[in-house]
Parts: structure tokens; C-alpha cells; sequence
């Protein structure tokens, strides 16, 4: 919007509405008046003229503030479109790291599972080496107890021999068999089984 112009004028010698003198002189005339009546109209066109300045002003700053308000909205929705492909990249390296991290697990469970698998065949093995050695002990006859009548670990066949040998508290010894001089006929005239020999032969013999 366009200024007005101001009318030129000079100034009367009074201002305008004063109070009416009874003085002729300060009365004022037609012509100072109407002067009068122009200088209010130019302070009333330079009052409009600010007033459209400011309005102009304004408007500016009411378009320079909508500007802004577009660049915000812009910059808005373009954090947000940033904001949504970081968060699509922190998803897809969170799930990367995850799966990651699960392939570690897997395979450290795997080498501990072959590790322990393996120690548990040695020791597999090593118990069916020592059952194997026992079988084919018992199958040659090198079977070992610990014999009750000595205390000692001794072969099969001794500790049987001694167990035996508790029980023949009848038995002869050599020396007691030596000692009563039988004769072969006089030994077989008793007609003794060997069991009755080994476990009676003292009380049959020396009755």
C-alpha cells in the first residue's frame, strides 16, 4: 500500500481548536482555518503512513515466520525420516550383533561338546581296556583276590587252596604221614577216598 502525501502547507500563527480570544488579533482567519484543518490532516496522513508501514512490516515477518514454519516442518520430517533409518540400522546391527553373539555360543558349545565327548571316550576306552585285561585274565587263569587267610593279593587257584585248606582240620601233614610208617597194602586196606583222606585222614588213619 502506497504513502500518502502530505498537503504543504505553512504553518498558522496559532494552532488549531485553541480557545477563541476576545482579542480580534488572536482570532484566527478563514485562511488560518482552513490551515489549521490541513496540518490535522497531515498528521492523520502520516499517522495512516506509519500505520501502513507497520502493517507492511508485518506482513514481512508474518511471511518470514510462515517461511520458518516451513523450514521447521521440513527439518522436522527430516529427522524424523532420519530418526526411522537409524532406528532400521540400530534393528539390523542389533539383530547382526545378536545373531553373532549366537553363532560364538553355538560354536563354543560345539568345541566343548566334542572336547568333553572326547575325554568321555578316553575314559570309555580306558574302562573297557582294564575290563578286557580282567576278561582275558579270567580266560588264561590270571585271576588276582585279596586271599582272606593272609591279607595278601594272590592268584586264584592260592587263595582257593587256603580257603580249602582252613576247612581240613583233619588233614595229615607229610611229616605226620611219614611218621606212621604205613605200607602200601596197609594203606589200601583203609580203602580211603581222596576227599576222606584230605579231610579225615588224620582221625581215620590214627584211630
Amino acid at each position: 500500500m502506497a504513502n500518502i502525501d502530505k498537503f504543504t502547507i505553512t504553518s498558522p500563527p496559532n494552532t488549531l481548536f485553541q480557545g477563541i480570544s476576545t482579542d480580534y488579533q488572536n482570532n484566527l482567519t478563514y485562511v488560518e482555518y482552513l490551515l489549521g484543518i490541513v496540518k490535522k490532516i497531515n498528521e492523520i496522513v502520516e499517522q495512516t503512513n506509519n500505520n501502513t508501514q507497520f502493517i507492511e512490516n508485518y506482513d514481512g515477518r508474518i511471511n518470514a515466520l510462515e517461511a520458518e514454519m516451513i523450514l521447521i516442518r521440513q527439518e522436522i520430517a527430516d529427522f524424523e525420516e532420519q530418526v526411522d533409518e537409524n532406528f532400521e540400522n540400530l534393528e539390523t546391527e542389533l539383530t547382526n550383533t545378536i545373531n553373532a553373539k549366537l553363532a560364538e555360543i553355538r560354536d563354543e558349545l560345539i568345541g566343548l561338546i566334542a572336547v568333553y565327548r572326547a575325554e568321555s571316550k578316553a575314559y570309555t576306552d580306558s574302562q573297557i581296556a582294564i575290563v578286557e585285561e580282567e576278561i582275558n585274565n579270567i580266560l588264561i587263569g590270571q585271576i588276582t583276590l585279596r586271599d582272606p587267610t593272609t591279607g595278601l593279593v594272590s592268584p586264584l587257584q592260592t587263595v582257593i587252596d587256603n580257603l580249602y585248606d582252613t576247612t581240613r582240620e583233619q588233614a595229615l601233614t607229610a611229616s605226620e604221614y611219614d611218621a606212621l610208617e604205613l605200607t602200601a597194602t596197609a594203606y589200601d586196606a583203609y580203602d580211603l577216598t581222596a576227599f576222606n583222606y584230605d579231610y579225615y585222614g588224620k582221625t581215620i588213619l590214627t584211630a
